[in-house]
């Protein structure tokens, strides 16, 4: 059994939302949208109660289990150097040839 929020990837990102720069750049308003939901409902996924009432119906797990299991992070903001730390787990396990600018990676909605 593996605890997958314990070191080395405790407070990392699990998951993530891709676009292409291409979309991004022509539909600005849309992906500002669709980034603030995903903050705000990782924002609701920072209450572990909140959490909790949703993991027996989602994962089928026992509700006293829910209650006990290390939950992963919700990060609610963008973070290069968290993101960073995924890169340097990759490049040490000889996944990545090159670490990519992760600050060009991110979208940041332009200024309104």
């Amino acid at each position: 059994m593996v605890d997958g929020g314990s070191q080395p990837v405790t407070d990392m990102p699990v998951s993530g939302y891709v676009s292409t720069q291409d979309f991004a750049s022509k539909n600005p308003k849309l992906a500002a949208a669709f980034q603030r939901a995903i903050f705000k409902a990782q924002q609701a996924a920072s209450d572990r109660k909140k959490v909790e009432a949703v993991i027996p119906d989602y994962a089928h797990i026992k509700p006293d289990v829910a209650s006990v299991i290390t939950l992963p992070g919700f990060p609610s903001s963008l973070n290069a150097t968290r993101l960073g730390r995924i890169a340097d787990l990759m490049s040490g396990a000889g996944l990545l040839k090159q670490k990519p600018d992760m600050k060009s990676l991110l979208f940041t909605p332009p200024a309104a």
